[in-house]
């Protein structure tokens, strides 16, 4: 009976230990998956790919292709179900999902699987507009970036076919979408090729070729800055940079103070022919009144060119009344137009020195009476003067024996200057010099 129950302990042992070595070897049962991955663009083999086994949220295996875009991915049996297959591919490729082929201890091949691999970028190329006798504006557009990011993209242009990054070419930001370059310094009468580029790592695309030609006509004119004003001229001028394929007959500036872009119909200087630089003298004018709009023009016998518009503004928007030291109203003054009052002089020029009146902080009291016998001049046409001494900024000396001092001043009832003692009330009136 002892032996009996030795040998069913022995049976038993063996038993367990069979299923436990049965047990250990299903969960070391491997399937074998290969396959081959082909690029469906140049039909060659895509190397360092993801392949990996997974059921969309765990992944069981990975691995990448070889070289010659082979794989072998190894799968556990037990650990997988139905749900799972083997995804092919990258963030810079087409990604693919591919059925696993079966289960158990054997290798199993899924064959060529042909994806969708990172190209060179699409770009196009859009056809020229605003077309000039020296520029153009074209455009392109990236349709889609290849799978890499698109770094620089532009417009490559020539005067030969198919114009490359070798050719002047234009840089326009990076990126998927749209843009656009204008093309300058072109010759007039001239045919250009013109191929939108687009760059990624992979390497460049080009657009379909467009062309264009020049205009054979209009000259190109740029207006210069004005150097020096008055109250009755401006000086400027302009530079002729293309006589657009014909001689010119007239160039100059053309302005206006109500037409924002002057036309030749407008008023116009008249300086001459021939491309370069040209100076201007615009007279006859009042910049205390008026802003003036200017431009330069050029005229051949196509027709006139304009350039852009430069502004001169009014330097006395509030109508103030002015005084000019001299006949070319180069030093201009702005004129109070009304009076402040001050017991010294010295109080009259710190509270001309603290004014704030009309915007402006630099105001003073006159200096000299010769801007007092200006101002009586135009008394009237100023306004608000009174009979009396006005203080001017100036003393005219002191009375060492009665211990006086006086200060210069101009007598409004008069005309004339004159003098007075310091502790005496009277008016001033400030003046600021205007700034062109």
């Amino acid at each position: 009976m002892r032996h009996f129950h030795f040998l069913i302990t022995f049976l038993l042992t063996i038993f367990f230990a069979a299923c436990s070595e049965i047990e250990k070897q299903e969960v070391q049962i491997l399937s074998t998956h290969i396959g081959l991955v082909l690029d469906d663009n140049t039909n060659l083999p895509l190397s360092n790919m993801d392949v990996v086994v997974t059921d969309g949220n765990n992944i069981h295996a990975k691995t990448l292709t070889k070289n010659d875009g082979s794989f072998s991915v190894e799968v556990k049996s037990s650990h997988i179900n139905s749900a799972y297959y083997i995804l092919v591919g990258n963030e810079h490729t087409e990604q693919k999902k591919v059925p696993l082929q079966g289960f158990g201890n054997a290798t199993y091949d899924v064959g060529t699987i042909r994806i969708k691999g990172a190209t060179i970028p699409e770009v196009r190329t859009i056809a020229a507009k605003d077309v000039t006798s020296n520029s153009a504006t074209c455009s392109g557009e990236v349709l889609s970036t290849g799978g890499y990011d698109v770094y620089q993209r532009g417009l490559c242009y020539s005067t030969s076919h198919a114009p490359s990054l070798k050719d002047t070419h234009t840089s326009e930001g990076k990126g998927i979408g749209t843009f656009s370059s204008k093309l300058s310094n072109l010759t007039n009468n001239v045919t250009y090729y013109v191929r939108a580029y687009a760059i990624n790592e992979i390497g460049v695309a080009y657009g379909s070729e467009v062309s264009f030609k020049t205009i054979e006509g209009l000259p190109s004119v740029q207006t210069s800055a004005i150097y020096e004003v008055t109250s009755y001229t401006i000086k400027c001028g302009g530079v002729v940079t293309d006589e657009g394929g014909a001689p010119i007959l007239m160039r100059g500036v053309c302005w206006s103070t109500d037409n924002k872009n002057p036309t030749i119909n407008d008023n116009k200087t008249e300086n001459g022919d021939g491309s370069g630089t040209y100076k201007s003298t615009i007279e006859g004018i009042n910049i205390t009144e008026h802003q003036y709009y200017i431009r330069a023009y050029a005229t051949n016998r196509y027709g006139t060119s304009y350039g852009e518009v430069i502004i001169q503004k009014n330097v006395n928007p509030f109508g103030l009344p002015t005084i000019a030291t001299d006949k070319l109203g180069i030093n201009l003054y702005m004129v109070l137009p009304y009076d402040m009052a001050a017991k010294t002089f010295e109080g009259a020029k710190a509270a001309a020195g603290d004014l704030e009146a009309y915007g402006y902080d630099d105001w003073f009291l006159p200096f000299s009476t010769e801007i007092y016998e200006l101002m009586y001049a135009e008394k009237d046409k100023i306004g608000g003067f009174q009979n009396k001494q006005y203080w001017t900024s100036e003393t005219a000396g002191c009375d060492m024996d009665l211990w006086e001092c006086y200060a210069s001043t101009f007598d409004f009832s008069k005309g004339t200057s004159s003098k007075d003692n310091v502790d005496h009330l009277n008016p001033s009136r400030p003046i600021r010099k205007i700034k062109y």
